[in-house]
């Protein structure tokens, strides 16, 4: 993650990052969502403290909080649930695919914090970084697998080198795959944009 992060640093952030991505896995509908957040945040957290700018709970909690519809949530974990289990094959190539998409979510997540850090956004534009956070990726498809067989529009990024252990290479390659150069561009547009007159 550029000039941030050694390499020790970025394995041990990106293993948190693939543990994100195996929450899919963790059969309880509403535990599944908790756990994915709480890892997000302890990422983070090692983040700001290796950056030796360490940034407050209050805003690690507006960074990772969960925005979405809770009864939407659990209604469509009840609905999805038993379809899971009777199409279990079939859910089998769908669930990987999610844990992958997961994984470069959230590594996508991790760069664009580190972006905001990088530029002094964080802690004082906490809610302001989300915001412009939750609308680039909203933006792009972030689904390595979708972009591929969309050939969706690549763009080499350094936010993630990919070097030393698997974790720290697998995550690189899903940030990459997932489109983490124009996810962090348009990060940075959105950003630029709000702060110029």
């Amino acid at each position: 993650m550029g000039s941030l992060m050694s390499a020790e640093q970025e394995e041990k952030i990106a293993a948190q990052v693939l543990l994100v991505g195996l929450c899919p896995l963790i059969p309880i509908p509403i535990l599944d969502d908790y756990v994915e957040r709480q890892i997000l945040a302890s990422a983070i957290r090692r983040l700001s403290l290796t950056s030796g700018r360490p940034i407050p709970e209050e805003t690690i909690t507006t960074l990772t909080e969960d925005r979405s519809s809770f009864l939407v949530g659990c209604l469509w974990a009840c609905v999805r649930w038993p379809f899971k289990k009777l199409f279990r094959t079939v859910f089998f190539f769908l669930t990987i695919k999610d844990i992958v998409d997961t994984v470069s979510r959230t590594s996508h997540r991790v760069a664009i914090v580190a972006q905001a850090m990088e530029r002094g956004l964080l802690p004082e534009q906490a809610e302001r970084v989300r915001v412009e956070m939750d609308a680039a990726l909203d933006k792009v498809s972030v689904s390595p697998v979708t972009r591929t067989v969309l050939r969706h529009e690549k763009r080499e990024v350094a936010c993630w080198q990919g070097e030393g252990t698997l974790p720290a290479r697998a995550v690189a390659w899903a940030h990459r795959r997932g489109g983490g150069g124009v996810v962090v561009e348009k990060f940075l547009e959105r950003v630029s944009a709000l702060s110029s007159p």
